[in-house]
């Protein structure tokens, strides 16, 4: 039985060990939102994919939908956007990404393309990895991304003061010392959209 083979950029938000090589994958995908999907044998040293499936890596992946759900069988990688960095800033980062992937992935359900989410966690990701953030300034940039990831799925209400944080695209457009100064504001709106999404 042949099986018609999905094509999609993707990135690799969250792992799980799956026997003794395999992986199960949480994608955010261009084409079909968040998917869920086998990669076999993808954790032995001979595997070709092993880097273009790895955590916070960006690929453009074939998929095949069976009976037991969505399996992946090439993958292309493209870059990762974590794995050059290096030292305290390095942790920093990752924890920040980890939190944000980690966001989408409990929000987003079942699988339906939003193109503007996907666009909006390639920028978000790619500004964290690409600049040279204090901490402050690294906070600044992750409730700047949890608003607007929020605000994309249908989840943020109406705010005047930190409206402007959703207008405009690409995080290196705000001043983040300026975005600071709303750190009370801003957080407390972000826990009120995620009470209320009861997710």
């Amino acid at each position: 039985m042949s099986y018609h083979i999905y094509k999609t950029k993707g990135i690799v938000i969250d792992e799980h060990e799956r026997s003794e090589a395999n992986k199960a994958l949480y994608l955010l995908t261009h084409e079909f939102g968040l998917v869920l999907a086998t990669a076999q044998s993808v954790r032995a040293l001979k595997s070709k994919l092993r880097y273009a499936l790895q955590v916070f890596s960006y690929s453009d992946i074939d998929l095949v939908k069976g009976k037991s759900g969505w399996r992946v069988v090439n993958a292309h990688y493209k870059e990762n956007f974590l794995n050059r960095l290096s030292g305290e800033e390095a942790y920093e980062k990752r924890c920040t990404v980890g939190r944000i992937t980690g966001l989408v992935r409990r929000l987003v359900k079942g699988e339906e393309q939003n193109e503007k989410l996907f666009i909006e966690v390639v920028n978000i990701l790619s500004f964290i990895r690409d600049t040279e953030l204090s901490e402050k300034k690294l906070f600044s940039a992750e409730v700047i991304a949890v608003m607007r990831i929020l605000n994309l799925l249908g989840y943020w209400g109406e705010h005047e003061e930190l409206a402007s944080l959703l207008k405009e695209e690409g995080l290196e457009r705000y001043d983040l010392d300026e975005v600071f100064a709303l750190k009370p504001l801003a957080i407390r709106e972000i826990n009120k959209s995620l009470r209320e999404t009861q997710l």
